[in-house]
C-alpha cells in the first residue's frame, strides 16, 4: 500500500495541489468508541462511519467529564456456597491477601508485562537475575549436582556474563547456596516427603490438601532468597495442618533463607501443643474465609513488620516499621503491587489500611483489645502465635 501510494505521487497532484495520499488517504479510528466514528462526514462522506449503540455510548462516555475510580469493593461480600477449604487456597490467600481475594473470589487475574529477552551480551547481572541464578544452584545442589555440574550448567544457559566477568559471581553465590546447604544439615538427613490432610472443622466443614517438602518430623522451607514474612508464614501454616492433621507425631518447622553476608538465617518452630494448633487452625480459617468477602488489608511484609514490633511491645514504632514496608522509595514497596494498585489506589498511603473499621465478629474475646482498626487487628491475629512459637537463628 505504501509503494501504491508513493507512485501515485510521483504520477500526479491534486487539484488544489495537494500530494495525492492526502487526498484519497482516510485515517480510520482506532477505537470503536472514538468520537469521530459517529460524527457525519468525518471518516465517511456525508454520514457517520458507525452506528453500533454500545459504542456510541462509550464515546459519550469518554468525552464527559473524568471522576476518580470508587472502591473495587464497598462492602463485604456474603460468603462463599462452599465451607471447604483446600490448604493450597488458604496458602495463596493469607500471603497474598488482595491477590488471593482478587484471583479466588472475584476470578481477576492483572497481567504483567514480559519484558523481551536482551539482546546484548551481559556483562553484569542485576539483583533478580543474581536470586535466579542462586535458586536454581541450590534446586540443582538439593538434586545432587556437584558444584562443578552446577556451574557448567549454568555457562550454558548462556544468561551469565563471559569468561572471566562471572567468576566473582558465581564464587558469591557458591559460598551462600554453602552456607544455606551447612545451615540446613540435619533435615536433609531424610529425604523428602509429602504428608496428606484432611481435617475436620468445628463448624463441620473440611480443611484438607498436602504438606511437602517434610524431612523426618520437620516441614523444611529452604530458599536462596532472603528469610522473608512470607516463607516463616508458609512453614507455621504448614505445621498447624499437620499437628492436626497427623497427630500421631510432634512435628517442627523450619524455614531458612539468607542473612546478612555468607550466613544463613533460621526460623525454627518446635512442636506445638494440640490445643494450641487447633486454635491457630481455626483462626487461619476464619482468616482466610474473611478473605474471600473482603480483601484482608494486611499486605504480608506491612503487617508482618507491625506485628512483630506490637508483640515486643515497641508501640511507637509499629506503624514506623510497617509504614517502611508499604511505601516505595529506593525499591518498591507492598503499595506498588498490581492488586494493592487496584484495590487502594496509586500511591496509597498507609492510612488508606489502617482507616478501615472491623468487620462484625472482628475484635472482642480472644483479640487484641488494644487495637481499634481492622489492619492492627487482621495483623495481630494472624500473626502473634507465629511469634510467639518462632526462634530466629543466625548461623
Amino acid at each position: 500500500l505504501g509503494e501504491l501510494l508513493d507512485a501515485l505521487d510521483r504520477t500526479a497532484t491534486a487539484a488544489d495541489g495537494r500530494r495525492v495520499r492526502d487526498v484519497i488517504t482516510t485515517h480510520q479510528a482506532l477505537q470503536p468508541f472514538d468520537p469521530r466514528n459517529f460524527e457525519a462526514g468525518v471518516l465517511t462522506p456525508a454520514r457517520p462511519f458507525s452506528f453500533d449503540p454500545l459504542s456510541y455510548a462509550g464515546a459519550l462516555a469518554a468525552s464527559g467529564p473524568r471522576t476518580e475510580p470508587g472502591p473495587v469493593v464497598r462492602r463485604a461480600l456474603p460468603a462463599p456456597d462452599s465451607g471447604d477449604v483446600d490448604l493450597v487456597d488458604l496458602r495463596r490467600l493469607l500471603t497474598h491477601p488482595a491477590r488471593g481475594f482478587l484471583r479466588q473470589r472475584l476470578q481477576v487475574a492483572l497481567t504483567r508485562g514480559e519484558e523481551e529477552p536482551a539482546d546484548a551480551l551481559p556483562v553484569e547481572l542485576d539483583g533478580l537475575e543474581k536470586w535466579a541464578v542462586g535458586e536454581r544452584v541450590l534446586h540443582e545442589r538439593l538434586a545432587g549436582l556437584s558444584p562443578a555440574e552446577c556451574i557448567a550448567l549454568e555457562r550454558q544457559r548462556g544468561g551469565l556474563p563471559p569468561g572471566p566477568l562471572s567468576e566473582g559471581l558465581l564464587r558469591e553465590i557458591g559460598h551462600q547456596v554453602d552456607g544455606l546447604l551447612l545451615a540446613t544439615t540435619l533435615e536433609r538427613e531424610y529425604e523428602p516427603e509429602a504428608h496428606d490432610v484432611d481435617i475436620a472443622l468445628a463448624d463441620g466443614t473440611r480443611l484438607a490438601g498436602t504438606v511437602t517438602g517434610v524431612r523426618g518430623d520437620t516441614v523444611l522451607s529452604l530458599t536462596y532468597s532472603k528469610l522473608s514474612a512470607r516463607h516463616r508464614l508458609l512453614a507455621w501454616i504448614d505445621l498447624v495442618a499437620l499437628t492436626v492433621g497427623r497427630p500421631d507425631r510432634e512435628w517442627r518447622a523450619a524455614a531458612v533463607g539468607r542473612g546478612r553476608g555468607k550466613g544463613a538465617v533460621r526460623s525454627v518452630f518446635d512442636p506445638l501443643p494440640m490445643a494450641e494448633a487447633t486454635a491457630a487452625l481455626e483462626e487461619l480459617v476464619a482468616l482466610y474465609r474473611a478473605g474471600l468477602c473482603s480483601p484482608l488489608p494486611v499486605p504480608i511484609k506491612t503487617a508482618a513488620a507491625y506485628a512483630e514490633r506490637r508483640n515486643n511491645t515497641d508501640t511507637p514504632t509499629a506503624r514506623e516499621g510497617a509504614a517502611r514496608e508499604w511505601l516505595s522509595g529506593m525499591f518498591p514497596g507492598e503499595q506498588d503491587d498490581p492488586e494493592h494498585v487496584l484495590l487502594y489506589g496509586e500511591k496509597a498511603p498507609l492510612s488508606r489500611l489502617i482507616e478501615e473499621r472491623p468487620e462484625p465478629g472482628e475484635g472482642g474475646p480472644g483479640w487484641h483489645r488494644d487495637e481499634t482498626d481492622r489492619f492492627g487487628l487482621l495483623a495481630r491475629r494472624l500473626w502473634s502465635r507465629l511469634l510467639d512459637a518462632e526462634v530466629t537463628v543466625q548461623t
